[in-house]
Formats: C-alpha cells, sequence, structure tokens
C-alpha cells in the first residue's frame, strides 16, 4: 500500500521484426513514479489513469523511432537499409550497451519527419532510382557500400558447407515449420512477428529433441543419437550458411555489374547520403 511503485518506460525497436538474427535496440527512461498521480486518481480514478498513461506515453515516444506519416515509412526504410550497410553481422548474437544505431535510425525518421514536401519529393525520386537499379542488377545496398572491402567467399567454401547446412536445416525444420505457421496465423502485427516466432520454438525445439532422442533410444541407434545430439549445432550453422550463401550469391552479382554501372550506382548513393539536412548520420 505505501510501495512507491515506479514504471519504467522502455523503448523496443527493431531492424526487422519478421526476421531471425536481427537486431533489437532497447533504450530505457527515467522511471515514472505512480505516486505522483496517486491523489489524482483518489479523487478521479479516470482521470487519474488518463494522466499516467498520457505521460507513458509521453516517455516512450523519446524512445522509439516515430514515423509520423505513412506515406513516409518505404522511404525512412529504405534509408535505414543505406546506414545499416556500413555495420556488419557479427558471427554470434552481440548485446552492445552502444546506442549509436538508434540515435542514427532516429534522426533519420526525425529529419524525414520535418522534412517539406518539395525536398522530400526530391530525396525520394533519388532514393527510387537507386533501389530500381539495385534491382536491375540483382544487388543489395551493402554490396555497393563494401565492394572494396568485401571478402571473397570461395565456391569450395560454399560447396563443403552445402552437406551440414542441409543436416541443420532439415534436421531442425519441423519445430521451425510450427513457429511459421502459428506466427503467420495469429499474429497480425508485424513488430510481434519474429517475437512470436522465437516463443513458440523455444518451446517447440527442445519437446522436439525430447522426440528424437526417445526414438534413438528405443531404436538402440548409437550414429542416430550422436545425429540427434549435434543437430542443434547443426541448426545454429545452418542459419550462418545462408546467410553467407547470400553474401556468396551477392558477390558474384556485384563481379557481373560493368565498371562503368558500378560506378553510376556509387554516385547514385553518394548523392543520397550527401542530401542536405542528415548531417553525419551515414558516415
Amino acid at each position: 500500500k505505501n510501495l512507491d511503485l515506479k514504471i519504467v518506460p522502455v523503448g523496443v525497436n527493431y531492424t526487422y521484426a519478421d526476421r531471425f538474427r536481427s537486431n533489437v535496440m532497447f533504450e530505457f527512461g527515467e522511471p515514472i513514479s505512480v505516486q505522483n498521480y496517486k491523489s489524482e486518481f483518489q479523487k478521479h480514478p479516470d482521470k487519474g489513469i488518463r494522466a499516467l498513461t498520457k505521460e507513458l506515453k509521453d516517455r516512450l515516444q523519446k524512445h522509439i523511432i516515430i514515423i509520423e506519416q505513412k506515406e513516409d515509412e518505404d522511404l525512412v526504410e529504405q534509408l535505414f537499409v543505406l546506414n545499416r550497410s556500413k555495420y556488419r553481422e557479427p558471427f554470434f548474437p552481440i548485446v552492445s550497451r552502444r546506442n549509436r544505431w538508434l540515435k542514427e535510425e532516429k534522426q533519420i525518421a526525425d529529419t524525414i519527419n520535418k522534412m517539406s514536401n518539395p525536398v522530400k519529393n526530391k530525396l525520394e525520386e533519388k532514393v527510387n532510382k537507386y533501389f530500381e537499379k539495385l534491382d536491375q542488377n540483382g544487388l543489395e545496398d551493402w554490396a555497393v557500400a563494401q565492394n572494396e572491402n568485401s571478402k571473397v567467399i570461395g565456391n569450395l567454401t560454399i560447396f563443403m558447407g552445402f552437406i551440414p547446412f542441409v543436416l541443420g536445416y532439415l534436421g531442425n525444420y519441423p519445430p521451425l515449420l510450427i513457429s511459421q505457421f502459428v506466427a503467420s496465423k495469429y499474429v497480425k502485427y508485424l513488430e510481434f512477428m519474429a517475437s512470436v516466432k522465437i516463443v513458440v520454438a523455444v518451446g517447440a525445439i527442445p519437446l522436439y529433441y525430447v522426440i528424437l532422442f526417445t526414438i534413438s533410444i528405443l531404436m538402440g541407434n548409437f550414429m542416430l543419437l550422436m545425429l540427434v545430439f549435434l543437430l542443434p549445432f547443426f541448426g545454429y550453422y545452418s542459419l550462418i550458411y545462408r546467410e553467407y550463401f547470400q553474401k556468396w550469391k551477392m558477390i558474384r552479382a556485384l563481379k557481373r555489374v560493368d565498371k562503368q554501372s558500378l560506378k553510376k550506382l556509387e554516385i547514385a548513393r553518394e548523392e543520397i547520403l550527401d542530401f542536405p539536412g542528415f548531417g553525419n548520420v551515414f558516415q
């Protein structure tokens, strides 16, 4: 009854909310003391609740990425893609306390929110033309951004890694299929897609492994038991392999682009990054 209950606003921002191994950016706000609204709640409960809810909303808006106009969502997302290309995906999941990435994306969204329509239309035209050229050449932005620094992934590496990839992918597919089915059937909002997939998979995968272990023990097959034991490692490997395979394909596609076309792409990209209003956010 006398506890000084506090509510901590937490902004949760995803890079790609429907994908595994995407980035999640958290930002914590200052705690809100419920005691500050106690007297108002005791006099007018509805008014007190509305006041607390409004304060929580105002605090949360400082810690999440907000795109004010729905028609700007595609443009902002394309600008996010351009900015994310300077970051490399880690091999293992990493927890970082630096909030540079979130600050940059908030700055991009805020810049578009404040931009006048004529200027925004000019920027959107440049961005659309650039991404159309990428599609025409079968490229993604990161390949152009990291052209000189892209490490060539050898054909032999891709070929030799294919068999363990297949084992990991097929061996772990049933519980992932269940998580995909549940998410696609019951989740209406993209922001919750990956979260639901993970929750369902976390529950389904251990049960799946227990069933496989039980079957292998009952069959008395030691090789099958070892394979089941290695399945989690093969499963994680398959995720990494798919990412490297996509990079391998992209590097091959990049090599097929003639120098003149690639130079035009690089110039078009630089024009977007140097567009007035963004400061050094893309640097």
